[in-house]
């Protein structure tokens, strides 16, 4: 085994070097590499913004309020921005333009690896005032935060980061968005809520939603907390669920291979279902006012189906336990 590890090694090395000499052959210069110092740039809308748009990459991008449109960022050799505003809409737009530039002797022109990430080099912070009703954040490997916001609608999606909002109120729909990071959310309000992730938890506190709230991830806790909306959607994959003191018309908690819990659940109808862990939790109200549909293969169920009230609540679960209680 040292043997083939030795082998690899020189192999490696080996071939490193007939890259780095071929490439020189060919008048390749190891200077692309290098990456020149920052210069801050800042943008300042000359005249009433009502849309912001901003696609950004491997930097993190917060929003913030401000009494005037206001974009602050850095170029670079690494990265080069283009705004641009019309009719009332401002767009900022960010080109990686580092890397290893694989052009040699007019062979795989304008491809390029990617090399010298800096975070700091594409932070980008973006100021918006009243007059802004639309805010779209698009990040790539760097999360997205927004706070304290008064607006229409709200879009942050990003990649292999966390995306956030706090305090946002909302007369149209937040949404939330990541692949491989987590979702926040804390003190919003707006007609509608989307949090979306995968291999990552998803947070919720403190929702007022006049629509449905969604939540979903695979592989990632989902937690709720004070969440008062029409209708509450959860589903996970091998995660638990958790939900405390939710009012909604109709809840419904999915996940594979996780437990789902709650405390205080206020709804007329919810339907929980899970697979291999157990389902258990409080209900608001008195067990009259509810019918119960409970199933629990390879299991038992506390109390046991049965009732006519006008709350209907539905549970199934293999090779788990559903218990239940009830607070008036």
């Amino acid at each position: 085994m040292k043997k083939l590890l030795v082998v690899a090694i020189a192999l490696i090395i080996t071939g490193c070097v007939c890259v780095t000499g071929a490439f020189a052959a060919v008048g390749w210069d190891a200077d692309r590499f290098d990456l020149a110092g920052t210069t801050p740039r800042v943008f300042t809308a000359e005249g009433t913004v009502t849309a912001v748009d901003i696609t950004n990459l491997d930097g993190t991008v917060t929003v913030r309020p401000g009494s005037a449109l206001r974009i602050e960022y850095n170029d670079s050799d690494a990265y080069r921005y283009e705004v641009s505003e019309d009719g009332g809409a401002v767009t900022l737009t960010a080109a990686r333009t580092s890397g290893i530039d694989l052009s040699v002797g007019g062979w795989l022109s304008g491809i390029r690896l990617p090399f010298g990430t800096d975070a700091e080099m594409s932070r980008v912070t973006v100021y918006v005032p009243d007059s802004v009703k639309t805010v779209t954040v698009t990040n790539r490997n760097a999360s997205v935060y927004a706070e304290n916001l008064r607006l229409d609608t709200l879009s942050l999606t990003t990649t292999v980061g966390t995306a956030e909002a706090e305090e946002i109120a909302a007369t149209g729909a937040v949404t939330l968005s990541s692949s491989n990071g987590r979702i926040l959310a804390e003190d919003v309000t707006a007609a509608a809520f989307t949090a979306a992730t995968t291999n990552a938890a998803v947070e919720a506190d403190r929702l007022e939603i006049a629509g449905k709230a969604t939540f979903t991830t695979t592989n990632g806790r989902i937690s709720v907390d004070d969440v008062t909306a029409a209708e509450v959607y959860a589903e996970t994959d091998n995660a638990a669920v958790s939900a405390e003191s939710v009012r909604t018309d109709t809840f419904t908690a999915i996940t594979d291979n996780g437990r789902i819990s709650f405390d205080g659940l206020d709804a007329s109808a919810a339907r929980l279902a899970t697979g291999n862990a157990t389902i258990r939790g409080t209900l608001v109200g008195r067990r009259s006012e509810y019918t119960l549909l409970l199933t629990a293969s390879n299991g038992s169920c506390e109390p046991g189906s049965g009732g006519d009230g006008p709350r209907r609540f539905e549970a199934t679960t293999t090779n788990g336990n559903i218990r239940l209680q009830f607070e008036s």
